[in-house]
């Protein structure tokens, strides 16, 4: 047991050595445009409908829900935010809503799930009396979806299905399974953004190690760390494609490509790792050319609002 506790002991030392001292793979942040989940090019003006409830009990939830929902939408400020009311008007006169709205966002609350548990402990006062106390414990769960409804035609980008818990427990009673529920909620909700909107997402890259064994592009390589961690992207990238041209080091390419990530030139970080896969043949370049490419595809899509993605 001993043995056991001096190998653990070890292990958190090192972890701190680890982190106080910096080292470990160094990171670099990129910021990446993103497609929605759901294909909603070409739409404007959306409209965000009553959510409907498959049990009476969910109406107040639903009610909620479509509350949420359009404070995401709006949150997006990629839309126009029609009036989900005069839609409505317009459909009960049996009339086409396509000059108001383009599309409609619309959403069901499908079921939800309610658990409580009580447990109860004893301690002993100071005067040696036994006392008993009990702490009371809910959980809950919601499922739900929601989809886009074109104008045009009625047809159905999507659904998305959600499914949200939440808990928490009190010794003065069970919590309130209501609040519970919309804490759930919520915190499927906040999926909206991408899943109807372009979005930007903050994504990290490890910079590469170069494992040629070569001392003096060893050196070099951690001469061009030190401009990273320094944020000093430029030095950094002109030292890397330096590298990279004369010793051929993959890791350098992909480190320069990565830079150019940062700098927010996805186009030339792609030139220079299909330069290092013609190259050297090396398999992590062609795991980067596909990401690379991919983000370039969607960026392409973004450029142009009418793009079917």
């Amino acid at each position: 047991m001993k043995l056991v506790a001096n190998w653990r002991t070890i292990a958190i030392l090192v972890l701190l050595v680890f982190t106080f001292t910096g080292c470990g793979p160094t990171r670099v942040p990129v910021e990446v445009d993103r497609l929605p989940t759901l294909n909603t090019a070409g739409i404007k003006r959306i409209a965000v409908m009553p959510f409907e409830a498959n049990e009476p009990a969910y109406i107040s939830l639903a009610l909620y829900a479509t509350s949420i929902a359009t404070e995401k939408v709006r949150e997006t400020e990629h839309f126009t935010l029609v009036d989900a009311s005069e839609v409505m008007r317009i459909q009960r006169r049996r009339q086409s809503v396509e000059n108001y709205v383009d599309a409609m966002f619309i959403g069901r609350i499908i079921r939800t799930v309610t658990e409580n548990e009580s447990k109860t402990s004893q301690s002993k006062d100071k005067e040696g009396n036994i006392i008993n106390s009990t702490t009371y414990y809910t959980k809950v769960g919601v499922e739900f979806s929601y989809s886009i409804k074109m104008a045009r035609d009625g047809r159905l980008i999507g659904p998305i299905l959600r499914k949200g818990v939440a808990s928490t427990f009190s010794e003065a009673g069970y919590p309130s399974a209501d609040e519970l529920l919309r804490a759930a909620l919520i915190s499927q909700m906040a999926f909206i953004r991408q899943d109807i909107a372009p979005y930007k997402s903050k994504e990290m890259r490890t910079i590469a190690e170069d494992k040629t064994g070569d001392d003096a592009v060893k050196a070099e390589m951690k001469e061009a760390l030190t401009h990273v961690k320094a944020k000093n992207f430029k030095l950094a990238l002109q030292a890397y494609l330096g590298i990279y041209e004369r010793y051929k080091s993959p890791a350098a390419g992909e480190n320069a490509s990565i830079i150019y990530e940062a700098l927010g030139d996805t186009e030339s970080a792609l030139r220079i790792m299909q330069r290092v896969y013609d190259d050297t043949g090396n398999p992590t370049a062609q795991l980067a050319i596909a990401r690379l490419s991919k983000i370039l595809d969607d960026k392409a899509k973004l450029t142009n609002s009418h793009a079917e993605y």
